[in-house]
């Protein structure tokens, strides 16, 4: 049985006090639970990237970028070492996801630091993916999934696990006024997440199947 907690932001239920006369031990771990924490791949470590199109074909939105004239946008204690570059790298370049890596390696640590056993990262379905055109950051079956693959890439060597997480809707930039896909369009997408997602030993599956 697999436990899926929260949705990025989490609420920790607090534990009730217990008097010396009505304190029950411990109850023991269940074999076999999981527990899981859901990403929303659009609000990045880097920003927020909702959807495709507001992050424009040359630049994506830092959050902290307009504050400070810089790049310190990121809540996450990333390896001071990190050579963070000067001005925002354009979406899809390799520094775009240089950084992401690093957000990944940094958010992952956290969570397995809180004792999660991995993340289900949680994509905006994009109905008009063409499986027939070149897979990039604009033409994909779900908003981030090259996102989710360098995510895939870094669980493999954090001990972590992470499975795909297709959202109901897209509302998003891309589709302000709300897309809910059609059966045929959930079939594209579908097949094309799970085509084009490796056989990677890190990705979350249920019996077997992701």
């Amino acid at each position: 049985m697999r436990l899926v907690l929260g949705k990025l932001l989490l609420s920790l239920l607090a534990a009730v006090p217990a008097t010396a006369s009505t304190s029950a031990p411990a109850a023991a771990p269940l074999a076999g639970r999981e527990a899981l924490v859901c990403y929303l791949s659009w609000h990045s470590p880097l920003g927020k990237l909702n959807g495709t199109r507001q992050w424009g074909r040359d630049a994506y939105r830092h959050r902290a970028e307009s504050e400070s004239g810089g790049v310190r946008n990121h809540p996450l204690p990333f390896d001071p070492g990190f050579d963070w570059p000067e001005s925002a790298p354009k979406v899809g370049d390799p520094a775009y996801y240089d950084l992401q890596r690093a957000a990944a390696r940094a958010t992952q640590a956290q969570m397995g630091g809180a004792g999660f056993d991995g993340l289900l990262f949680d994509m905006l379905p994009m109905p008009d993916y063409d499986p027939g055109e070149e897979l990039d950051e604009f033409n994909s079956p779900l908003a981030h999934f090259k996102t989710f693959l360098v995510w895939l890439e870094e669980a493999e060597r954090n001990g972590m696990k992470v499975g795909l997480m297709p959202d109901i809707a897209n509302q998003s930039g891309d589709y302000p006024q709300r897309r809910n896909p059609s059966v045929a369009e959930w079939t594209r997408i579908l097949a094309g997440a799970l085509d084009q997602t490796p056989d990677s030993p890190a990705l979350w599956r249920i019996d077997g199947r992701p």
